[in-house]
């Protein structure tokens, strides 16, 4: 009898719960009435949150009654909020209007990303994966390297590593679905391992962000998403498709998905294969030699890659938890003239019988990510926890040339290939706990915890830096005060301890010691094992000011980040750079002291805004050239760079702004100005190694008419203007400054009730020959790639599918 009761209330029970649960469902139209694909839709304040089909309809369900604001945000177009009165299952059309307002085609895609701009003292921008496809380069970075304060370290055409305001390295932070890339990204000549078609949203975020993102986050934080949710009983796919004319690269990814209620499911694949870039020059000089090049083509630099993705997710209002596995394989030829020991000595016939083939030197790099990420929320409270697994695997391989003391052939019992150089295999645990609690409607305390663990090992023949284990552990607190509807209060603090220890490292092969006139034969030591311990504090402190056409933002932080291995431990030769590296194990913790400020204004026909900092390094370390040339038996020819401290102080800011003379055309400006210099240290007075140079961006686009045949689209000219860069600190070279004239196309056209787009980029139109200060290869005088007609079509598909 009880159980029967019982099955009588809970049904009951489900019955009342299941009436006061209704649906929202809608149809978002653009300006002429036409369905608008994947437009955000968003109901503040909730997880509940979908993207329209592509007929433009979408669907919320499992809603209580209430009076809710639903906001419709879509790239291009005013953001709208609308208040519903929910009291029945509702139908809703939603007309949205072009926005003639966002700067530098920035475009903030959905109502959280609004509001945490609004409440973010750091200067922050969105752009979605149209704005990447508008954008297309030779690497995801590549692609972001118009934003206004980012810049890339290049290394030959597919590989570049991201610098934010002249900062890259382990000075900045790049988030992939809430975790922590962690490669081997200390390295000049390595790249990050990321699926350049896989991501659908980033974020940036300028200036020192330590408090939420962890002490490394001196420069700022780049956040790459793929977290986009199908909507609700749908199944579909999508395929890009890129060709790129300069190395002949080819490209293709397909993405299917599916979602039914609450679960979804997304695979992708991806290749890439691309040729030899070409430079327009028949020779460079290297390092006083002069090495021809075969019609202009950068002898061993193809490569392929490979890239799966999988992720699922279960999604309700109050409870979300999101899966991701990515493996990133690609292979890059290193340029055969400026690498190894014997740079002159290359087999010219074997390298430019086929611009395609990667013969050594080259590089072999897997990452493998495991990634999720939970949210739970409890009324004003919500928790979030990230968890990940990672394991970078970097080989780097050259036909082995003997040195030093190095027999004619390798062993067969030294346990690697005589022609690995260098090994290194890095696994990485990270969790991260979020909370995020309102204590009061005004005031939302976020407070967390952060750990990571992380153990390289190395091999091969050579040895540049050691093998380590390291731990971090932080916690930090942050509050935002909401003063007004306009005003907005932020302070936090962080405390972060790190463990080190880096292993000792012997030579293979045998080495001569003379001591009282005795000769002996040893395996020479080249770094000890190191034990360390850091810890320091961070803080934040900022202010917000906003109204509908004005934006002002103030922000104050401290931050630092522990010494890595290599600046630590390391002892070897850099075959890439042709230089001895020594590391310095008295190093302290790197310390930063950064002001931001940023305003901007939107007017009817014209908006501008203006982003300068000032940031002090009591002491800034640096890989620091020698005045000298030492005659050990390990250093014998090469000059030495030893890591040291300076202080080091550094100005600068970006400037944006565009202006409508007519209906559909925009004129834009972008510049950016980067000031370093050292003002103690034996360069004293001297800039830091790769200072971007001030450059000029001048912009046209223009929105093309509704033509029959070809329908609307967009037309855009950039005219780039970059300076001489006379900061700089030897050995580098005085950089002359370049023009540069880029135009694309970018079209999105309805095929069969489905929305495909179109991009067309030509770089370097007039196959200009100029030098990047920033390039990996400006040292040996490798001009930047000539003109590049890139292509790039997108086709997706989807339908509804039955409850």
């Amino acid at each position: 009898m009880r159980r029967i009761t019982f099955i009588i209330l809970f049904f009951i029970t489900s019955l009342l719960f299941g009436q006061n649960t209704l649906s929202l469902n809608g149809h978002v139209l653009d300006e002429n009435g036409h369905g608008l694909p994947a437009v955000n839709i968003w109901i503040e304040n909730t997880s509940i949150g979908t993207q329209t089909n592509q007929e433009g309809f979408f669907s919320l369900s499992n809603i209580n009654k209430g009076k809710y604001n639903l906001v419709i945000s879509f790239l291009g177009y005013q953001t709208q909020t609308r208040t519903i009165d929910l009291n029945e299952n509702t139908h809703i059309d939603v007309q949205l209007k072009p926005d003639l307002k966002s700067l530098h085609e920035v475009t903030i895609t959905d109502k959280s990303d609004e509001e945490n701009q609004k409440h973010q003292s750091l200067n922050t921008e969105i752009v979605d994966q149209n704005y990447l496809q508008m954008q297309s380069g030779t690497s995801l970075m590549k692609s972001l390297s118009r934003m206004p304060g980012v810049s890339t370290i290049d290394i030959g055409s597919g590989v570049s590593k991201p610098v934010i305001r002249g900062l890259s390295f382990n000075r900045l932070v790049v988030i992939e679905n809430g975790s922590i890339h962690e490669g081997q990204q200390w390295g000049a000549d390595h790249g990050l391992e990321i699926d350049q078609f896989s991501t659908e949203k980033v974020e940036l975020i300028k200036g020192p962000s330590a408090i939420m993102h962890g002490p490394d986050a001196i420069a700022g934080v780049i956040k790459l998403d793929q977290s986009a949710i199908p909507s609700q009983h749908t199944v579909g796919s999508k395929i890009n498709l890129g060709y790129k004319s300069n190395n002949q690269w080819f490209g293709g990814s397909a993405m299917a998905y599916t979602r039914l209620e609450h679960f979804f499911i997304k695979f992708r694949i991806t290749k890439i294969n691309y040729a030899d870039f070409r430079v327009p020059t028949e020779s460079v000089d290297l390092y006083s030699y002069k090495v021809n090049l075969n019609k202009g083509n950068v002898r061993n630099t193809a490569g392929k890659e490979d890239d799966i993705h999988l992720s699922f997710g279960y999604l309700k209002d109050r409870f979300q938890t999101k899966i991701y596995f990515d493996h990133v394989h690609n292979k890059t030829g290193f340029f055969a003239n400026a690498s190894g020991l014997e740079p002159l000595n290359v087999d010219v016939m074997l390298h430019d019988a086929s611009r395609r083939d990667v013969q050594m030197p080259f590089q072999d790099v897997k990452h493998f990510k495991l990634s999720s990420i939970t949210n739970y929320r409890i009324n004003r409270l919500k928790f979030e926890l990230n968890l990940s697994a990672q394991q970078n695997l970097r080989n780097e391989w050259i036909l082995y040339t003997p040195h030093d003391y190095m027999p004619p052939q390798v062993p067969d019992d030294v346990g690697f290939d005589e022609n690995l150089d260098k090994s290194f295999n890095k696994i990485t645990y990270a969790g991260h706990l979020h909370l995020d609690f309102r204590l009061l409607e005004q005031l939302r305390i976020t407070s967390g915890i952060q750990s990571d663990y992380q153990n390289n090992k190395i091999g091969g023949r050579s040895f540049l830096t050691p093998a380590y284990q390291q731990l971090r552990s932080g916690a930090f607190i942050q509050a935002n005060y909401e003063i007004n509807e306009k005003q907005n209060f932020n302070a936090g603090v962080r405390y972060d301890v790190g463990l080190l220890n880096t292993e000792a490292y012997y030579n293979w092969y045998l080495s001569p010691i003379v001591a009282s006139n005795d000769t002996q034969w040893v395996n020479k030591q080249r770094a000890e094992a190191l034990h360390k311990q850091f810890n320091n504090w961070v803080a934040s402190l900022g202010y917000s000011y906003n109204t509908k056409k004005t934006a002002l933002k103030i922000n104050i932080g401290k931050t630092f980040r522990m010494p890595i291995a290599k600046e630590l431990a390391t002892n070897g030769m850099n075959n890439h750079m042709f230089r001895y590296e020594i590391g310095n194990s008295n190093l302290k913790p790197e310390i930063a002291y950064q002001i931001d400020f940023g305003f901007e204004t939107h007017q009817n026909k014209w908006a501008a805004g203006i982003n300068p900092f000032v940031s002090y390094f009591p002491n800034y370390i640096y890989l620091n050239p020698s005045y000298y040339q030492d005659n050990s038996d390990d250093i014998k020819f090469l000059q030495p760079y030893y890591y040291t401290e300076a202080e080091v102080l550094r100005a600068g800011g970006e400037i944006h702004s565009h202006f409508f003379p007519i209906e559909n055309l925009k004129l834009g400006f972008i510049a950016e100005y980067i000031y370093a210099v050292q003002i103690s240290g034996t360069k004293k007075g001297f800039t830091l190694p790769f200072s971007p140079p001030t450059n000029f961006i001048l912009n046209l686009c223009y929105q093309l008419p509704n033509w029959k045949w070809i329908g609307q689209s967009k037309f855009n000219i950039d005219y780039k203007i970059v300076m001489t860069q006379n900061q700089i600190v030897p050995p580098e070279q005085v950089t002359n400054g370049y023009q540069r004239i880029d135009i694309s196309w970018f079209k999105q056209f309805d095929f069969k009730k489905q929305t495909m787009s179109l991009g067309i980029i030509i770089r370097n139109l007039l196959n200009t020959k100029y030098y990047e200060h920033t390039s990996y290869y400006r040292m040996i005088n490798l001009p930047d790639p000539g003109r590049n007609i890139n292509i790039q079509l997108q086709i997706p598909f989807s339908k509804s599918i039955k409850k």
